[in-house]
């Protein structure tokens, strides 16, 4: 059989190189607490979700796409006996069913290969209140690496669509001229990428020892192998890192046409469908 990516990450809380610590220190920022409302966008397994209904008693409501994701955070949820603050719903992310100007805090963490945080960022900026604050995370350069990076390292890269990768910097620059105030930004330390890449390379040895094992297991294998290897000697712990930004949107969000997207007072955090 061919391992999927629920495989791959049976032994990770989270589905990116984030650490409690940072959620737990960036959310804390926020205000948030019983009465507040909270989405993430992309809540794999659910840890974030987790962490944050544990730690400030608030109302989660976790999006994900595929099914074995969203059964696991939902299981979670129950176990650690949150199933009360934590609803795991299964639609794509380009379908959201929430009303907008609802959500107090937004969170989408990113993968550990290239993905579009500033589209992110503008994708869920209006189901958030006015005033209200999106936690987006994301691989970038460190500062200065860019021009060194080895050709193995810029090609994997480029392959994952990671020709716009940026410098926190830039991405801090680039979120600023969309109107969101950066309140703060952390950067991973290496242990966080070992505590990520850890429990995998567990599972990558456990199926290369299993019996029988397929081409087409062996490929994926392979693949995921390879991730891992450009990190830790092919230069990517020299050149990547992790940034999560806490971003506050305007109190008074307009959309480009000059309408309010949010005139104030909650109704349902579900949209309403003809």
């Amino acid at each position: 059989m061919t391992p999927d990516p629920f495989e791959r990450y049976q032994h990770n809380l989270h589905l990116s190189p984030i650490s409690t610590p940072t959620l737990e220190a960036l959310a804390g920022r926020c205000g948030l607490g019983r009465g507040s409302a909270v989405l993430d966008a992309a809540c794999g397994k659910g840890g974030a979700c987790l962490v944050l209904a544990r730690r400030f008693g608030c109302q989660v409501a976790g999006v994900e796409a595929r099914p074995e994701f969203a059964e696991e955070a939902r299981r979670l949820a129950l176990f650690a006996d949150l199933a009360h603050l934590v609803d795991v719903v299964e639609v794509p992310p380009d379908d959201l069913p929430f009303d907008e100007g609802y959500f107090d805090l937004i969170l989408h963490l990113g993968p550990s290969r290239p993905f579009g945080a500033l589209e992110a960022a503008r994708r869920l900026r209006p189901l958030a209140r006015p005033g209200g604050r999106l936690i987006l995370g994301c691989l970038v350069w460190k500062a200065g690496a860019r021009a060194g990076a080895g050709e193995p390292l810029r090609a994997w890269l480029e392959g994952a669509a990671g020709a716009g990768l940026q410098e926190a910097e830039e991405l801090r620059r680039a979120f600023e001229a969309e109107g969101l105030a950066v309140e703060a930004a952390e950067t991973e330390p290496d242990a966080s990428w070992e505590a990520f890449y850890a429990p995998q390379a567990r599972v990558i040895l456990e199926n290369r020892r299993a019996p029988g094992l397929s081409p087409g297991a062996k490929d994926v294998l392979d693949r995921w192998q390879e991730e891992l290897e450009l990190f830790h000697g092919g230069g990517g712990r020299e050149a990547l890192a992790y940034s999560a930004f806490l971003l506050r949107l305007p109190d008074q969000d307009e959309t480009p046409e000059g309408r309010i997207r949010y005139t104030g007072g909650r109704t349902s955090i579900w949209r309403e469908t003809p």
